[in-house]
C-alpha cells in the first residue's frame, strides 16, 4: 500500500519521487508500536490495533488534531502487520547492498517511508529510560541511511552522511509520573541517536499522564519543527 502510494506521486519523465512537506511520527502502544507518516497533502499512518494504552492514543489525537490543523489528510498502515525482523549487525546494508537491508522483509518500507519525509515524529511510552523493544528494533534498521565510512561531526567521530538531506526529528515520550532520572536517560538517547542521523532540526517533548497542559506542550514541540520545514 505505502509503495503503491509513492508510487502515484512519481515523475514519468524523471524518473523521482515528487514529495511535498511530510512527516513520520514512530509510536508505540506498550509492546505494540505504530508510525505515523505526514505529508503536507498525504499523511500515512503506520499503527498498531492494540489501543489499551488510552493515555498514548489521546495523544496520538492531539497529535492528528494539531497536524490537521495545517490541511493535512491522514490514511493508516499497521506497523504490526508488517514483518521487521531485528537487525544482524551484519553491515551488508553497507558492503553487498549498500542502501538497503538484505533481511527481505518490510523493513525497507521504514527506510524508505523516513527518507521519504520532511520531518519525522518518534512518540513513544519511555521503558526503562528508552524506547519499547518494537521501535528500536525499527529504528536499528534505520541504519542502511548512513556510510560505513567516518567523519568528523560536531567534534566527534560518525558516520558519513548516504543522503545530501535528512528530516527534521521530534521526539515524544510519555511516562506515567514525571521521572528524573528516566527522563535524563531519554534525552541523552535521543541526543546520541539524532547526531548519528543528521536532521537539521530537533525538539524534545516528555509528558507524563497528570500533566495539565500536555496540549500546549505537544503544539509548542510540532510547531518549533513545522514551521521551519
Amino acid at each position: 500500500m505505502f509503495c503503491n502510494l509513492l508510487t502515484k506521486h512519481r515523475d514519468k519523465k524523471n524518473k523521482k519521487l515528487k514529495i511535498t512537506t511530510h512527516l513520520l511520527i514512530f509510536t508505540n502502544y506498550l509492546n505494540k508500536s505504530f508510525i505515523l507518516t505526514l505529508m503536507k497533502t498525504i499523511i500515512t499512518l503506520f499503527q498498531s490495533d492494540n489501543h489499551s494504552d488510552s493515555f498514548l492514543s489521546k495523544i496520538a489525537k492531539e497529535i492528528n488534531t494539531i497536524i490537521e490543523s495545517n490541511d493535512c489528510t491522514l490514511n493508516t498502515i499497521d506497523l504490526n502487520k508488517l514483518t521487521i525482523k531485528p537487525c544482524q549487525g551484519c553491515f551488508q546494508c553497507w558492503t553487498k547492498t549498500p542502501g538497503s537491508c538484505i533481511l527481505n522483509d518490510d523493513g525497507n518500507i521504514i527506510t524508505k517511508a523516513y527518507m521519504n519525509s520532511d520531518i519525522v515524529i518518534f512518540l513513544s511510552r519511555i521503558r526503562f529510560g528508552g524506547y519499547d523493544s518494537l521501535m528500536k528494533c525499527a529504528f536499528d534498521r534505520m541504519i542502511p541511511t548512513i556510510l560505513p565510512f567516518f567523519c568528523q561531526h560536531q567534534e566527534e567521530t560518525h558516520h558519513k552522511k548516504r543522503y545530501e538531506t535528512y528530516p527534521s526529528i521530534i521526539s515524544i515520550g510519555l511516562l506515567k509520573d514525571h521521572d528524573e532520572k528516566q527522563e535524563t536517560i531519554f534525552k541523552e538517547l535521543l541526543n546520541r541517536n539524532t547526531l548519528n542521523f543528521y536532521p537539521p532540526k530537533t525538539s524534545q517533548v516528555i509528558i507524563a499522564e497528570h500533566d495539565q497542559d500536555l496540549s500546549n506542550k505537544l503544539s509548542t514541540g510540532l510547531q518549533e519543527i513545522m514551521g521551519e520545514v
